[in-house]
């Protein structure tokens, strides 16, 4: 069958998109909007979303991808630091973006499903030389998902195929393969998945259900799906709610990404995966390289707890002080901090220092041990509070644990119940004395959309309560 007549998006509303029809609303999207512009996309996993990114990514014009649940405040401030010439907003948004709406003083200039397309009344900047965006400018992502900062992630036409390429041939993508969304699009691992099965000539099972729905797994198993992608967290709801038994007999392949797994569970992982013949990688990546930097298909042969070997032509380097560098042509071009930016060039030339902490071992395996801003000084020792937290999961599997400095104390916070138990058993696998551990019990983790825990929402309760400690 002709690439054309295949089916290339099929959606939980009921809409069944081939990749001819595809391309038919891309250029409706686009039709009157001039290559280098900028676009804001509040995204959804949804249609309106899917077809904008990718039309404007065939088409040379710069998407800024953000959550359409970002706080009106924040949003704000991206439209004032970037200047968008242009908002793909959805109907229930208009609220956020009607003063930039009035300022146009225009009515939408296109319209599909549920979003509605405007010029912005912000003011063009001056377009000089120097201002102008770059020209191999493709794409503005915040780091991680987080819609917590203007700072974004410039990404080159080049960083997104070569990336798409190597993910495609590490995971042995093709035209027979149905990814379910699973990730939100804003985020740079699930843009990946559509990234890598579109160009494969795959399909994509576009859904705004949670995994915990029974809808996400009827529409998943009616549909066939292949492929399914997740973060920590994911991997935590299907153990807990035991949702493997529902994965649908067409499920081939699994991947893990956005952090590091807890090897009792990957363990689960692989062993589920053994007898259901699936195939699960795990992997890593950044933002800043893209997506992904190196995979692994696990089993319980391979070397549990690593992230793997990089993909591609990626080169993974470590410095004198324990930095994880990647080296390749996945390395964005820099950060962006406002529209001014957007004219600069490739400031980081192919290196990322990724501020991850690991080291390889004899066969070139890699592993994550914490991060640089995650290295706490008390009493004169050193203390990386990502370790901490594993060897907390470690020894009271089933919570989840949060370690951040305050003063000369490691604050710790957790669901778990016997909370007095925590200081002991890290004086004995620290040796730090037990006064050091002050633990503070919560009802809910707050976690970004993501998946990753919100550490800035932990730390702004210390900044702003006085502890008796």
């Amino acid at each position: 069958m002709n690439k054309k007549d295949r089916y290339a998006v099929i959606t939980d509303k009921g809409l069944k998109i081939t990749y001819e029809e595809l391309e038919k609303l891309e250029a409706a999207f686009i039709h009157g909007i001039n290559r280098g512009s900028l676009i804001l996309i509040l995204c959804g996993n949804n249609i309106e979303t899917l077809t904008a990114y990718t039309g404007c990514l065939k088409n040379g014009i710069v998407p800024i991808m953000v959550s359409a649940d970002i706080n009106g405040e924040r949003l704000t401030e991206l439209i004032k630091n970037y200047q968008p010439e242009y908002l793909w907003i959805p109907q229930k948004a208009g609220y956020k973006t009607a003063v930039y709406i009035r300022q146009g003083k225009r009515d939408p200039i296109y319209r599909y499903g549920g979003y509605s397309l405007f010029k912005s009344g912000v003011s063009r900047p001056d377009e000089s030389a120097e201002k102008k965006v770059y020209k191999d400018l493709a794409l503005l992502l915040s780091t991680s998902g987080s819609t917590g900062s203007s700072k974004l992630v410039r990404l080159s036409k080049d960083n997104i195929k070569t990336n798409t390429l190597d993910i495609i041939e590490s995971l042995k993508i093709s035209e027979y393969d149905r990814a379910v969304t699973t990730l939100p699009l804003h985020y740079t691992y699930g843009l990946s998945v559509i990234n890598t099965h579109l160009y494969a000539g795959g399909l994509i099972l576009l859904t705004e259900e949670k995994i915990i729905s029974n809808a996400f797994w009827r529409f998943f198993n009616e549909h066939k799906g292949t492929f399914f992608a997740g973060v920590p967290y994911t991997y935590e709801i299907l153990e807990k709610l035991k949702l493997y038994k529902k994965m649908p007999v067409s499920l081939k392949t699994m991947t893990q990404a956005g952090g590091r797994l807890d090897v009792e569970l990957q363990k689960k992982i692989c062993a589920c995966a053994e007898q259901k013949e699936i195939d699960f990688y795990v992997m890593y990546g950044q933002t800043e390289a893209t997506a992904r930097i190196s995979c692994m298909k696990s089993t319980l042969e391979q070397p549990l707890g690593s992230v793997g070997r990089p993909i591609g032509k990626e080169e993974v380097l470590i410095s004198e002080e324990g930095e994880i560098l990647v080296r390749g042509k996945n390395v964005s071009l820099g950060y962006a901090a406002n529209r001014m930016d957007l004219s600069k060039g490739d400031e980081n030339k192919g290196i990322l220092h990724t501020g991850d902490l690991g080291y390889k071992d004899g066969k070139g395996y890699l592993y994550i041990c914490g991060r640089l801003d995650r290295t706490a000084k008390i009493y004169g020792n050193r203390i990386s509070l990502d370790e901490l937290e594993t060897i907390l999961t470690g020894g009271f599997p089933g919570y989840t644990f949060i370690s951040l400095v305050y003063g000369d104390k490691i604050i710790i916070f957790s669901d778990i119940r016997e909370k007095d138990r925590i200081p002991e058993y890290l004086n004995r696998q620290t040796g730090f004395a037990k006064i050091v551990f002050q633990v503070i019990s919560v009802c809910e983790i707050m976690r970004k959309e993501n998946g990753k825990i919100d550490y800035r929402y932990y730390k702004e309760i210390l900044d702003k309560t006085s502890l008796t400690i």
